[in-house]
């Protein structure tokens, strides 16, 4: 009888751990996608932020 409890627990102890290394690799994917998505919009603001100091320039008489 307490063999078979002990197999049961040792069940649901791989079960979840099985489970959290799945979200742990979703996690990760994640946190990939999102940097890179930071990363892209950092680079626009910078590329807006030099367009709009070439239209002051060229609207200033530069």
């Amino acid at each position: 009888m307490l063999a078979r409890g002990q197999e049961e627990l040792e069940a649901q102890v791989t079960e979840r751990t099985a489970e959290l290394q799945d979200a742990l690799v979703r996690l990760r994917t994640e946190m990939t996608q999102r940097e890179q998505a930071e990363a892209a919009l950092r680079q626009a603001q910078k590329m807006d932020a030099v367009g709009q100091l070439n239209r002051s320039r060229f609207a200033g008489g530069w």
